[in-house]
């Protein structure tokens, strides 16, 4: 009875090794990727082969993911020592068998590092933004994709390839907000490994009103210094950048005023009063009998006056940049009268006001002793929108013509010294006024 049953327990070993070694195939007769071996139609390891989950394993590390690791090399067939959860040489040297057959796939354990988010905080309703993410991937090598949600449900995807390693990136994307309030879009860089970084910022969308207009139009004729008779015929010119559609009858239609001059020393904006001259203009230009009005406020007479020129029913207007004169007759000017200076003394840089008569209103100049300033860019293109009074700095200098030509000649300037100096005026007919004294003090 004892020999049957030690024949037994023999059979029963065997039976058991044999069902060990055919329960799983051998890690070398399995390919990569399959469940099961294609010789022996055997299951492979549950454990994937090229998982580098156990790739950070040396000697001397202990614990269950050293005990999991050994059992996988055992059950794959590179260990046939002992699963004891000790990291040692026999299970080091089955490792390395493992690896060369199986060479694991490195692991990226760095997400993606954002470097900023730049754009706007402040918006208007509908207004559109533009905000541009800065990005770098540690590894490399692959490409970052980038999202965003918006906070109104609106949401933007797109990815940028790496160039190179580490590859620094940026990704822009526009929106704007239908609502007023306050969102806080969030930016979202994912690596290639599925790790990802997220930063946001906060936008105001406050200001409902749609933006004030850009004044687009641009006063062509009378822009200063022409002289235009009453009764005569004029053309005044504007351009305007506004976008119009391409149809008979439609695009913009201007207003067009008259602005005149104010004539007392105690003048502010309220006493130049705008007079109608023509309603509903189409077109870029209008044919102005000289003088005529809509307006029963004030008449056009002799002076001087600007145009302006605006879209009607709004603020987009332009004004002629300087004075142009009405005059009833053709004025053959005679010589300029001074009357007096204010002040009559100071050092260089002090502003003057001459008072007289005769001025023209635009091309006037300013003789100051014999410095010869009267041929300098400052001093001989001076306005008097009245015909009476003039406005000059004293010269820090004497002045040269030929400093303005090319080459410019090399003369060294004389600083203005202390004195009496002529002060006199010659209009844009050439005559020239009176002298008066001015002392030039230290």
């Amino acid at each position: 009875m004892k020999k049957y049953t030690l024949y037994l327990v023999i059979l029963i070993f065997i039976i058991s090794l044999l069902t060990v070694s055919v329960g799983v195939a051998r890690a070398y007769e399995c390919e990569p990727g399959h469940l099961f071996s294609i010789f022996t139609g055997q299951p492979c390891s549950t454990i994937s082969s090229n998982n580098a989950s156990f790739s950070d394993l040396k000697i001397g590390s202990r614990g269950e993911r050293v005990r999991a690791f050994q059992q996988m090399l055992k059950d794959s067939g590179f260990l046939y020592g002992r699963v004891d959860g000790i990291y040692g040489r026999i299970t080091d040297s089955a490792a390395k068998n493992y690896y060369r057959i199986y060479p694991p796939t490195p692991i990226n354990t760095n997400a993606p590092v954002v470097h900023g988010v730049s754009g706007p905080q402040i918006l208007d309703v509908n207004q559109e933004g533009t905000w541009t993410v800065t990005a770098s991937d540690v590894v490399g090598g692959g490409s970052l994709s980038y999202t965003v949600t918006w906070g109104d449900e609106v949401y933007y995807y797109g990815s940028v390839s790496a160039l190179q390693k580490p590859a620094q990136q940026s990704a822009t994307f526009t929106h704007s907000y239908a609502t007023a309030g306050t969102y806080n879009p969030t930016f979202t860089v994912t690596n290639k490994y599925g790790q990802s970084t997220k930063t946001s910022l906060s936008v105001v969308v406050g200001n409902v009103n749609p933006p004030t207009p850009t004044d687009n139009i641009t006063v062509l004729s009378p822009n200063g210094g022409e002289n235009w008779l009453l009764g005569n015929t004029e053309s005044i010119r504007w351009s305007d950048s506004t976008p119009t559609l391409l149809c008979v009858n439609c695009g913009n239609i201007y207003d067009i005023k008259i602005q005149a001059t104010c004539t007392t020393s105690m003048c502010t904006e309220i006493y130049r009063p705008f007079m109608l001259i023509a309603k509903g203009v189409r077109g870029t230009s209008y044919s102005w009998s000289v003088g005529s009005t809509l307006d029963f406020i004030g008449s056009v007479t002799n002076g001087a006056y600007k145009i302006q020129v605006c879209q009607s029913g709004t603020s987009n207007c332009d004004l002629s940049d300087r004075y142009f004169t009405i005059s009833s007759k053709i004025v053959i000017q005679e010589a300029p009268t001074i009357s007096y200076l204010s002040p009559t003394y100071g050092p260089v840089g002090t502003t003057v006001t001459i008072t007289g008569s005769g001025f023209s209103a635009t091309g006037n100049k300013i003789r100051f002793g014999n410095l010869g300033v009267e041929n300098s860019p400052s001093y001989n293109n001076l306005s008097s929108s009245d015909g009476t009074h003039l406005t000059f700095t004293v010269p820090y200098s004497n002045y040269y013509a030929c400093w303005d030509s090319y080459p410019a000649c090399m003369i060294a300037a004389r600083m203005t010294a202390p004195g009496i100096y002529a002060v006199s005026v010659i209009n844009s007919s050439g005559k020239v006024s009176n002298e008066l004294s001015f002392a030039v003090t230290q």
